[in-house]
């Protein structure tokens, strides 16, 4: 299923009248909220463990583009149990849930989105906790190899100061949508320019390897 197309349904809340019902599409706030990392813990932005390595089974969204447009939508399985795995192999046989086998690669290129964030980011917030003097968990830096860009650099800056003042700002706009908004104009915009140059950034520097590539490759024959 499409990104925008996914919503959130809330009825008989403490929010809503008794018997109605309140429909958000990600497209309308819950993907500034979500991408932003708003009210995001503070272990989270630490946190390198994508596939749940102590689980006896995992399951996550199947972001492959063979699934994109399938309204049935899918899951990954990831399965350490054996009993587990007999569990869901019985159900296969009588038709209760569909099976699948994916390679180790599909999997992983399914969740690349947070590797990048739970792996190639923590260097860069180790060092920004480490500079503002703030209290983090020893993490397995030696697994961290990757070292942002001097442009998305100020993107992981951007969204570890939202994720930190979001709870605080909330609280202190007594919970009021629209003040909590202007309070953090200033930060949401800041994540804006930041992302756009992360981008343009990016493909800057893919445009000149393509160019040095094709210009080498010329040069050899």
């Amino acid at each position: 299923m499409p990104g925008h197309s996914l919503f959130l349904s809330v009825g008989n809340g403490p929010y809503l009248h008794r018997g109605c019902e309140a429909v958000v599409y990600l497209s309308e706030g819950m993907d500034t909220i979500w991408c932003h990392r708003y009210f995001t813990p503070n272990a989270c932005n630490f946190c390198d463990d994508v596939f749940a390595e102590c689980a006896d089974v995992v399951f996550m969204n199947a972001w492959l583009p063979e699934y994109f447009s399938d309204y049935r939508g899918y899951n990954i399985v990831l399965i350490r149990d054996l009993q587990i795995l007999e569990v869901l192999a019985g159900a296969a046989k009588k038709k209760e849930v569909f099976l699948k086998k994916l390679d180790v690669s599909k999997a992983i290129s399914s969740q690349q989105g947070v590797l990048t964030s739970k792996q190639g980011d923590i260097l860069e917030r180790l060092h920004l906790t480490k500079v503002n003097n703030h209290k983090f968990v020893p993490r397995r830096i030696h697994l961290l190899t990757k070292c942002a860009s001097f442009t998305h650099k100020h993107w992981i800056r951007a969204t570890l100061l939202i994720s930190r003042r979001s709870s605080v700002k909330w609280g202190q706009c007594d919970k009021d949508l629209h003040r909590f908004k202007r309070a953090m104009t200033f930060l949401n915009l800041y994540v804006t320019i930041s992302n756009f140059l992360d981008k343009f950034d990016s493909r800057f520097r893919w445009i000149f390897r393509s160019c040095l590539r094709n210009q080498l490759r010329r040069e050899r024959q």
